[in-house]
């Protein structure tokens, strides 16, 4: 950006099926990492490789490999999740059944449901960003981008939307998914692998340490509330209180 530096001698290796989280504060270069990724932005120098084909050599190709879920929502607010995945679907070529074929099946998949009718201002944060992430995925892309997409979400959204980025990369070991965070919670409940950013600078031996030591720290924290987590999360099944905590544990009573 002008004389400004954001991106220096970066170089990034995504594993196919992993969830890669690039972590860093606010003005690390998060968002432009991933944009260039995303082919959304053209670099200065270097090159971006997405499924073995070239950003700049093969620009169509890259792009049909990505599915994008911006850091803000850019859904029509007048339109219905139905009417955006039925439009999107045509315009990448599906034609009218195929496009609403595929609507039916993410507002399915999302458990839209009732949702699906509704227009996009009327929804709640959670679902919207729901519906951001089944646009990423209509045309099916093996890479999954998402640009910091749990943020503004109250706590039981975020833990939904998590829930959803773990069954989806769960349910194809070729899918991949990359995602921005500044919250180190995210990270650990999130991440096969970290990309550690720290503003213009790439990462350190150092600053690695204390991402490490960070979530440790919040590993601890959470064990010390787990008590009082059980209790704010317990649900009645079968007339017993099954708890779900941090870490997929299940506890019964």
């Amino acid at each position: 950006y002008g004389d400004r530096v954001v991106l220096d001698d970066v170089s990034v290796d995504v594993a196919r099926g992993s969830r890669t989280i690039v972590l860093g504060p606010n003005g690390a270069g998060k968002s432009t990492l991933l944009e260039i990724i995303a082919t959304i932005r053209t670099p200065t120098s270097g090159s971006v490789r997405i499924e073995g084909h070239d950003s700049r050599e093969h620009l169509r190709d890259a792009r049909r490999s990505i599915g994008l879920t911006p850091q803000s929502n850019a859904l029509d607010p007048l339109a219905t999740p139905t009417e955006i995945f039925e439009f999107q679907g045509f315009a990448l070529g599906m034609g009218r059944r195929g496009a609403r074929e595929r609507a039916r099946e993410l507002v399915e998949l999302f458990g839209l449901g009732e949702h699906s009718r509704k227009r996009i201002a009327q929804l709640s944060g959670g679902t919207r960003r729901k519906v951001d992430l089944a646009v990423a995925l209509i045309g099916e892309p093996p890479v999954i981008v998402l640009d910091e997409p749990t943020t503004g979400l109250d706590p039981l959204a975020r833990l939904d939307f998590w829930n959803e980025l773990t069954r989806l990369n769960d349910s194809d070991p070729n899918r991949t998914l990359l995602i921005s965070t500044q919250d180190l919670h995210e990270a650990e409940v999130l991440a096969t692998d970290i990309v550690v950013r720290h503003l213009n600078k790439p990462h350190s031996s150092e600053l690695e340490e204390r991402a490490r030591k960070g979530v440790e720290r919040l590993i601890d924290t959470v064990q010390r509330l787990e008590e009082r987590l059980v209790v704010a999360l317990g649900v009645l099944v079968d007339g017993r209180v099954a708890h779900h905590v941090a870490g997929g544990h299940e506890l019964q009573e």
